[in-house]
């Protein structure tokens, strides 16, 4: 089995320590949608079979699973805590 993570939100989230969002850290990120793209070149290529997500936040899991769905692109299938 092939399990790739996506270890760390590319967007700001609070996390490590950060207790509340702190709305002037925010910085452009990319789509879930666009990584989900990324991963399923991977997977077409055979260099991956499933994909995960590391330090992700509740609301990034459901992004992932909305573009997923929406889109016919692959499904996460594992979660790492931080």
């Amino acid at each position: 089995m092939f399990l790739l993570y996506i270890f760390r939100p590319d967007r700001y989230v609070a996390l490590f320590g950060e207790f509340s969002y702190n709305p002037t850290k925010w910085r452009p990120s990319v789509p879930f949608e666009n990584q989900l793209k990324a991963f399923q070149e991977l997977i077409d290529e055979g260099k991956v079979r499933y994909i995960g997500v590391s330090n992700e936040t509740s609301f990034g899991i459901m992004e992932f699973v909305h573009a997923a769905k929406a889109h016919g692109l692959p499904k996460i299938v594992s979660i790492q805590n931080s």
